[in-house]
């Protein structure tokens, strides 16, 4: 159910990212097992027994990074992926958090704004990018950093606490392709 929320989302890639960025599925199991044990934390959003988004939290070297953050298409606009946010930032360590994305994903880049997060200069990005995400440099390029400071993050997203959100990891949720 993860990797199908992930790889449907993903499809609003195809024509924006490098192409040597874009593979079918856009994350394979392997791909999602190994981030899963570089400690990224998956968190979902569901209805029932309907898992409509996912977004992850990984704890690195002074920061917290929001990770792989997708909801499905015909959920987006629903405050589905606010609520993940939320939920993410109440459990973020670190006072600075930090999320990439590409460059040419409007959509997400204005969703982070939104909830208070500041786009970085492109050598902050870089920089970034170089220390906390396992990237080639077409990836890299092709991406921006935007970071929130975890007081900003409590005082913007207060109003959004107390849905729901499980965690979803390779030992307590069997990842489906």
């Amino acid at each position: 159910m993860v990797l199908e929320v992930i790889n449907q989302a993903a499809m609003a890639y195809r024509d924006k990212i490098p192409e040597d960025c874009w593979h079918q599925p856009f994350m394979p199991i392997e791909y999602l097992e190994s981030e899963m044990r570089d400690g990224v934390g998956f968190f979902g959003f569901a209805i029932g027994p309907c898992l409509l988004g996912v977004m992850g939290i990984q704890e690195r070297e002074g920061a917290t990074l929001i990770r792989h953050a997708y909801v499905l298409p015909r959920e987006q606009g629903k405050g589905i992926g606010y609520r993940l946010l939320e939920h993410l930032l109440q459990l973020a360590k670190s006072p600075n958090i930090l999320v990439g994305t590409w460059k040419s994903n409007d959509q997400a880049i204005r969703f982070y704004k939104k909830a208070g997060f500041k786009e970085l200069s492109h050598d902050k990005s870089m920089e970034l990018l170089d220390r906390y995400w396992d990237l080639n440099k077409v990836h890299c390029e092709a991406s921006i950093v935007l970071e929130l400071a975890k007081e900003e993050s409590r005082k913007e997203h207060n109003e959004l606490g107390g849905h729901s959100c499980n965690r979803y990891s390779h030992h307590q949720y069997r990842v489906r392709v």
